[in-house]
């Protein structure tokens, strides 16, 4: 005869095989019931291209001027600024201090035939099209070092300051002497890898 502890042990067994049993059919039916979610495409919009144009290819004295200045040549250095000398007005005398001196400018760009001028005045970056102000000089120009700004009959030129200087025209004369010191092969060295 079992013991009733016996007994009590085996309906607790049976309770939990049978909660086992219930769990794992329970977990394999709502595996083959339930469908998968429907899967979300993404917007059209974000599967579209903007067509980007560029600015005007370069022209074909620029596009020498690039070869001439490839970027892993060996007497590459690193820029170092010119020290800025202080301007003068027409008579000579030191100018004083406007606030065209807080404006830095810090490139130009070109887009779909807009051009301008990107400056920061009072820690503040904005972008400058022909004829816009900013601390109440007005951006009327591009020139070859930067930006030419006007106020009233004052006149003050803004430069751009490279990562790299462009190559002076001294620089570029010594180049051009040391392509042409390149002597040509002996015509005595040609007649023997002829043998002739």
């Amino acid at each position: 005869m079992k013991t009733p502890t016996e007994l009590q042990l085996r309906k607790v067994a049976l309770v939990l095989t049978g909660a086992v049993v219930l769990v794992a059919f329970w977990s394999g039916a709502s595996l083959l019931l339930l469908s998968e979610p429907e899967p979300i495409l993404p917007a059209a919009a974000s599967l579209q291209v903007d067509e980007v144009k560029y600015a005007a290819p370069l022209s074909a004295e620029e596009s020498r001027e690039m070869v001439a200045r490839p970027i892993f040549w060996q007497g590459r250095e690193v820029y170092t600024p010119p020290a800025a000398a202080p301007k003068k007005n027409k008579a000579g005398k030191q100018k004083k201090n406007t606030d065209i001196d807080d404006v830095e400018l810090h490139g130009m760009y070109a887009a779909d035939g807009v051009s301008g001028v990107i400056v920061s005045y009072k820690n503040e970056r904005q972008r400058l099209q022909l004829d816009e102000s900013v601390a109440g000089w007005t951006f009327t120009m591009l020139s070859d070092a930067g930006a030419v700004f006007e106020n009233g009959e004052d006149v003050r030129e803004l430069p751009l300051e490279h990562a790299t200087p462009a190559p002076s025209k001294k620089q570029n004369k010594e180049k051009k002497e040391k392509k042409a010191e390149i002597v040509e092969p002996d015509e005595t060295l040609q007649q023997d890898e002829t043998g002739e």
